[in-house]
């Protein structure tokens, strides 16, 4: 496994944002996403996360399974989880999958701000 950093942790003040930087979400990047991503919402269970995923072109199967695990961690402990950023064709792969219909999807990193500022 290489020494990439593929998730950048940015926590604000009423959010946590993690950017995925790849555009293939390979079976290594996908497990240290999902690593690193529950380790910065463990330590802030009450803030929302969102994952920008607005540089990732291609998501296998496997990173699919890995973002619904994370929702189903942050269900159990009413953490809101947003996907922000989508591009087309990963947004089509979730749309065939009707995994669209299970996760909160945002058009940008923005507009999921925008969203949860509003709601707290």
């Amino acid at each position: 496994m290489s020494d990439e950093k593929i998730v950048i942790i940015e926590p604000q003040e009423d959010v946590i944002l993690a950017v995925v930087d790849c555009v293939r979400m390979e079976e290594e990047h996908t497990q240290m996403m999902q690593e690193e991503v529950s380790a910065a919402a463990e330590q802030s269970r009450q803030l929302p996360v969102v994952l920008d995923l607005s540089k990732v072109e291609f998501v296998p199967s496997l990173s699919l399974g890995a973002l619904v695990n994370l929702l189903r961690e942050f269900k159990q402990h009413n953490q809101r989880f947003i996907l922000a950023g989508l591009h087309p064709d990963v947004r089509g792969t979730l749309a065939v999958t009707r995994l669209d219909k299970l996760f909160e999807i945002t058009n940008s990193v923005d507009e999921a701000l925008a969203q949860v500022r509003k709601s707290s």
